[in-house]
C-alpha cells in the first residue's frame, strides 16, 4: 500500500512511510540504474542483483554503444526510460 508523504509541522520535512508489500509486509525496494555507454559492465551488474528486487528502473543516457540492446536482454524484469539530452 502506498501513502502519502504528510508535512511534519515541527521541521517542515516531508515525513514518509515505508512503501511495503501488504504480502510480506516487507518494504518494496526499487533500484535505479543510470547507464551511459555501459554495455560491456551492464551483464556484471544485472548478475548480482538480489531476487527479492521489487522493481529496476534502467534508465539510458542516450549510449552510442549497445547498452539499451544489453539492458533489454539482461535486465528483462525492469522499466525502461531513456533520457533526453539537456543543453
Amino acid at each position: 500500500m502506498h501513502e502519502t508523504p504528510r508535512a511534519d509541522t515541527s521541521t517542515g520535512s516531508p515525513e514518509v512511510s515505508p512503501i511495503s508489500d501488504a504480502s510480506t509486509g516487507r518494504p518494496s525496494v526499487s533500484v535505479i540504474i543510470p547507464a551511459m555507454n555501459e554495455a560491456k559492465n551492464l551483464p556484471y551488474v544485472a548478475f548480482r542483483m538480489p531476487d527479492d528486487i521489487d522493481q529496476i528502473v534502467f534508465v539510458d543516457g542516450n549510449s552510442a554503444d549497445d547498452t539499451v540492446a544489453v539492458a533489454q536482454k539482461t535486465l528483462a524484469r525492469s522499466h525502461f526510460r531513456h533520457s533526453v539530452p539537456v543543453g
